[in-house]
């Protein structure tokens, strides 16, 4: 013999849920719903992770530039103090051989 279970759920929910079993016995309706969402719920998954990984790899990129941009800066600025440098040791010598 089959025991059998209320389960509680809000009045709108089992509107929306009635509607969605049409004729068929709640048993095949409720045990059908499962596996599908199940899928849903991992083709969900699988899109939030291919979302984040897109992202996660837009901002590396974007990481990536801003520290190429800081390191020419970088090198900008060095090279300017070495021609600086060179042109006042250059200055530096003129003077001295006057």
């Amino acid at each position: 013999m089959t025991k059998y279970e209320t389960i509680s759920i809000p009045a709108d929910v089992k509107k929306i849920l009635r509607n969605a079993k049409g004729e068929r016995e709640w048993e095949e309706f409720l045990l059908n719903l499962y596996p599908s969402l199940e899928i849903e719920g991992q083709a969900s998954i699988r899109r939030a992770s291919t979302i984040a990984n897109k992202r996660r790899s837009e901002t590396n990129a974007r990481i990536q530039q801003r520290i190429q941009r800081q390191v020419l800066t970088q090198m900008n600025l060095f090279d300017t103090e070495i021609i600086i440098e060179l042109l006042r040791v250059k200055n530096i010598r003129k003077a001295a051989s006057e």
